[in-house]
């Protein structure tokens, strides 16, 4: 399959079995996995889960973000620097997501400069490449901020939500070809939670259908030297 990559949410409302995670991710055919890293770094809980997937083969990046990162990006590298000071973790994945801010409409292009910043200063931080999560539609609307975001991490995560392969290929199309031209690799990502519109999601489907979709996108991937599989 071709699904290599996870988010893995470690909340504390939501307590995770560290070693069931990680059997379930290995046999899902993950081999990375963004765990999630609190505000003030990893607590014993995150350290529990990163040490479960590395013993099953999955390498762990610490996960971590909040829209307001576009507008204080030092939190980012304040974040980054923590979440990498002890041995559980040597680079960061982020989760910012500035589009879901209110005054997005008005404030893109500000947001997606400081979400730039964000990512340089969490490099900075790790001394590691940054890998971000990005949503596919800025490329179109925002070619300028979505390059400039791009080129300051080291891969991108294409977050095309939809329920079958050619729409998401077709969502993803513009993004593919801008992170070709700045030459950045990057993955696709599916989402499998519930929504209140289903044409996003694989929930509620068989696991045998999100297995074909997956397999036919990046069968058409595979001729890309920069796609890396999908989360």
């Amino acid at each position: 399959m071709a699904v290599n990559a996870t988010w893995v949410w470690v909340r504390e409302n939501r307590p995770v079995d560290p070693d069931a995670a990680a059997r379930f991710a290995r046999d899902h055919g993950v081999r990375t996995a963004w765990v999630s890293v609190p505000w003030a770094g990893p607590d014993e809980r995150v350290r529990a889960v990163a040490q479960a997937l590395r013993l099953h083969g999955i390498a762990v990046v610490a996960l971590g973000g909040s829209p307001d990162w576009a507008e204080h990006p030092e939190r980012a590298g304040d974040w980054a620097r923590r979440a990498t000071a002890g041995n559980a973790f040597g680079s960061v994945h982020l989760d910012i997501e500035a589009w879901t801010l209110p005054h997005w409409s008005t404030d893109a292009d500000r947001l997606l400069s400081g979400t730039e910043a964000a990512v340089r200063l969490a490099t900075t931080a790790t001394g590691s490449a940054v890998e971000i999560d990005l949503a596919p539609h800025l490329a179109r609307t925002h070619p300028h901020g979505f390059a400039t975001v791009a080129r300051a991490a080291g891969a991108v995560t294409l977050m095309s939500y939809r329920a079958s392969s050619p729409a998401i290929l077709a969502l993803a199309s513009p993004a593919v070809k801008a992170l070709r031209v700045v030459g950045r690799p990057y993955r696709l990502a599916v989402d499998t939670l519930p929504s209140t519109n289903p044409d996003t999601t694989f929930a509620g489907r068989h696991t045998a259908y999100l297995q074909a979709v997956v397999t036919d996108v990046a069968g058409e991937l595979a001729a890309d030297p920069r796609f890396r599989g999908v989360a």
